[in-house]
């Protein structure tokens, strides 16, 4: 068999956009014409498959009037993607998140999280056609928490028309679910699916059903739709991170205090040299320094130390180390999972002039994990942070230190240095879950075969839920060097870290009422509880013409949005075991309460290859403990957890926010709430042309949309007590925020 190809049309694509919402695009297509004799006995080759997919989205792109990229529900279902937003990732110019937030590298997502388009974030969704909205802060849908088997296609727009919704910056990703019109005949399909997590040995389920069929009345043709699915997804993720590289060479200039105690760099009411000028006993200035100063903090302001930290052992003059100010290691096991349901009916017309839709997508989504991290505290660039570490050469006993060409340190022995930085166990655990009931009613009606009006309702209601807890204990600063040393080797395709000590794993005994190895250290909590709901109305109105111009588009758009977002942030950290009193450390630590500890191997961390050597596990406070964080508190007060670290200054022990004293709704004070509402009222208008010169076919459109954006926002802002607000007229904290809020 041979296919011929007459051309008799350049393809052309060109695009523009223009400011004040008027924007124009001028789209071409290839004209393939072929002849084709009709004779009965005309062989037929159906195709299907992942063929015929690639052909209905090819379909789709050729004949879309502005540029697009389309993928099909056997796109999505032949595809090895876990959801909508992996799916996304194989249209050209998209892209997808891989951390579980933009601004939080140290946690990585096992699913997409966020979509870009051409490398930008502002990219509107849609559902149908509909503009989308969530309870999420920022009210835009998660496509991670839709289930991809209610999907019949998924539409990238890349760039803006006059008749889209305004607010595509970047680009629209339109969700499209299946309808009983799609398909002339009975559909019943129902499909299972298992993921097996190698790391957990787990194998988790996927299920999905449907059922459409339609039939034709004598009062028009009915359809109905009914689909469902269900989905757990579990896994676990290992993480090994280090803190800043911090520059490491020799110390250009020491102060001292007025005990001669040398410290590096230039500290305001510090001393050029050991001595005071002036004074009267042995710290008087001899022979010799005589241009002794006291450093201003003008001084200290405009010194800027030629290294950030310490040489290190062995560094040759005159070159530059640059060695990392911290490690981290985690461990985290992720739950998902998606439940989905999706119900539609049609009607349409003896005449076929009116066909009506009405659809009900409820989908609910909860990713819940369970996180155990030890890493120093990185403080980013605190100053103390760069001689946070110190580093040795041990290649006697086979820990070399080593740099590569660069001065990068590439392997070495490390010890804390820094009473600043304390070793943490952290067991964090979080719970994430989002609903959303989405209804929409559409009619569309078709009096002669130039005018089609086309009317839609929607409405939404939206719930996000939150709960994020960690309890931590520590190793104090000024321990680690002595308990917790390490070597470190980043030489290798794999990091690996390796601990040189017992005591990291099982803290021996101290004497009773004095400050131990390990301790409860400190509990954080943050809640979130977000509602939202819209009601949008939308009319369109086309008019088909001959010539060159083929049709003129017209509609508007309104509406009405509330959003109300109330969350803790990460204002919730209060301290447990306090340090500065060696009793109640005592009472926090595992040799009296050994029951609030689980001790967690790390021996299968990377399947074996990160952390190495016979210490390898850590006793971390129990899992139970974050997750019931609220009973926790309460059943530690007076015990383990000692009294005056309650955030609400009451003085009582550390307390949760169900507890707090200044609550209004649940657990959340004024400050933590805010509200916002939208109302959008749009207009447009939209011609599309065709012409033909010289065997030349231009296709494309103008149009101009008006956009009248209207938001009314509350919310509250909390000023530190009068102790902590400063004395400084113009430079206290609560001057600064009396002056900017």
């Amino acid at each position: 068999m041979s296919n011929k190809f007459k051309k008799k049309r350049l393809v052309i694509a060109i695009s523009a956009a223009v400011s004040c919402a008027l924007s124009a695009s001028v789209i071409a297509q290839q004209a393939v014409v072929g002849e084709q004799n009709a004779v009965d006995d005309t062989e037929v080759i159906e195709v299907s498959g992942i063929r015929q997919s690639i052909q209905s989205a090819q379909i789709l792109k050729q004949y879309a009037d502005t540029v697009k990229d389309v993928i099909t529900a056997s796109d999505i279902g032949a595809l090895p993607d876990r959801s909508v937003t992996e799916a996304l990732q194989r249209v050209p110019g998209v892209t997808i998140e891989r951390f579980a937030a933009s601004d939080d590298p140290k946690h990585y997502a096992d699913e997409g999280t966020s979509v870009l388009v051409r490398g930008l974030d502002r990219v509107r969704s849609e559902v149908n056609g509909r503009d989308s909205f969530s309870a999420n802060p920022y009210g835009g849908l998660s496509y991670e928490d839709f289930p991809a088997e209610l999907l019949g296609a998924v539409e990238v727009v890349k760039n803006q028309t006059a008749d889209l919704i305004s607010g595509g910056i970047a680009g629209t990703v339109n969700l499209i679910t299946r309808k009983p019109f799609d398909s002339d005949e009975r559909l019943f399909a129902v499909s299972a699916q298992a993921n097996y997590a190698d790391y957990r040995e787990e194998t988790t389920p996927s299920f999905s059903a449907l059922f459409s069929d339609n039939w034709d009345t004598d009062s028009g043709k009915f359809g109905v739709l009914i689909a469902a699915s269900d989905s757990e997804y579990k896994t676990r993720g290992d993480g090994f991170g280090l803190g800043n590289f911090h520059s490491r060479g020799p110390v250009d200039i020491f102060s001292y205090d007025d005990w001669g105690t040398a410290s590096p760099g230039v500290n305001a009411g510090q001393y050029s040299n050991p001595c005071i000028p002036g004074a009267a006993d042995w710290r008087a200035c001899g022979a010799g320094f005589e241009d002794t100063v006291q450093f201003s903090a003008e001084d200290a302001a405009a010194y800027i130390p030629a290294f950030e930290g310490e040489a290190l052992e062995g560094q040759p003059d005159g070159v530059t180390y640059y060695s990392p100010a911290s490690y981290s290691l985690s461990t985290a096991e992720n739950d998902r999972s998606r439940t989905g349901f999706t119900a539609a009916l049609q009607w349409q017309s003896v005449d076929e002039k009116i066909t009506a839709t009405l659809e009900h997508i409820n989908s609910k989504a909860s990713l819940e994990w369970r996180e155990y991290i030890m890493t120093p505290a990185d403080q980013g660039f605190q100053p103390w942070m760069a001689n946070a570490l110190q580093w040795f050469d041990e290649s006697d006993q086979g820990r070399p230190l080593t740099v590569d060409g660069n001065g990068f340190l590439t392997s070495g022995v490390g010890r804390g240095s820094s009473p600043e930085v304390p070793l943490q166990f952290r067991s964090r655990f979080n719970f994430n879950e989002s609903t959303v009931k989405d209804t929409a009613l559409n009619v569309k009606f078709t009096p002669t075969d130039r005018i089609t009006v086309e009317v839609d309702y929607q409405t939404i209601d939206s719930e996000q839920v939150v709960h994020n807890n960690s309890i931590t204990s520590r190793i104090n600063g000024n321990q680690t060097g002595e308990h917790a040393p390490f070597f470190l080797d980043l030489r290798g395709s794999t990091p690996s870290i390796e601990f040189l000590s017992p005591n990291v794993s099982n803290p021996p005994d101290v004497e009773p009422n004095t400050n131990p190895i390990l301790r409860m250290s400190n509990g954080m909590q943050q809640e979130e509880y977000n509602e939202a709901s819209a009601d949008t109305f939308q009319l369109d109105v086309e008019y088909k013409l001959d010539g060159a111009f083929t049709g003129i588009k017209t509609g508007l758009y309104y509406s009405d949005k509330e959003l109300i977002v109330r969350n803790t942030e990460y204002e919730g950290w209060q301290a447990l075991g306090t340090p500065w009193n060696g009793q109640a450390s005592y009472n926090a630590s595992p040799q009296v309460v050994p029951e609030l500890f689980d001790s967690i191997s790390f021996a299968d961390h990377f399947n074996g290859e990160t952390i190495l050597g016979d210490y390898n596990s850590f006793l971390f406070p129990k899992m139970e403990l974050a997750e019931n964080y609220e009973q926790t508190l309460r059943d530690g007060c007076g015990t383990w957890s000692a009294l005056g670290n309650a955030m609400d200054g009451s003085g009582r022990c550390a307390v949760s926010y169900a507890d707090s004293t200044n609550s209004v709704f649940s657990h959340f004070s004024p400050r933590h709430i805010s509200s916002s509402n939208t109302e959008r009222t749009e207009f447009y208008v939209r011609a599309d042309f065709d012409v033909e010169a010289s065997d030349i076919l231009i296709k494309g459109n103008f149009g101009l949309r008006y956009v009248n954006y209207q938001l009314e926002s509350t919310g509250g802002i909390s000023l530190p007590p009068s102790s902590r607000r400063g004395t400084s007229e113009t430079d206290s904290l609560y001057q600064v925020m009396q002056s900017q809020y």
